[in-house]
């Protein structure tokens, strides 16, 4: 899975699954409730929407999926 929206009575999370492996550079990703390796956008309006935040996450999100790292090493 690569993303996914999750609807809450007050909130949307844009959930990452593989959200601890990105860089998180801009600090919006949270954690929240005992993820452990799933991180989230949390929007709760329009507004919240910081698109190149998400864009440029989508894009680091990508990249990994498209060159994964070689955990035997």
């Amino acid at each position: 899975m690569f993303c996914f929206l999750n609807f809450r009575k007050n909130f949307v999370d844009l959930g990452i699954p593989k959200g601890i492996e990105l860089t998180n550079s801009h600090g919006k990703l949270i954690a929240g409730e005992g993820r452990k390796s799933l991180r989230s956008f949390r929007f709760e309006n329009l507004t919240d929407i910081d698109d190149v935040v998400v864009l440029s996450t989508l894009t680091e999100l990508l990249n990994l999926y498209q060159n994964p790292k070689d955990k035997r090493s």
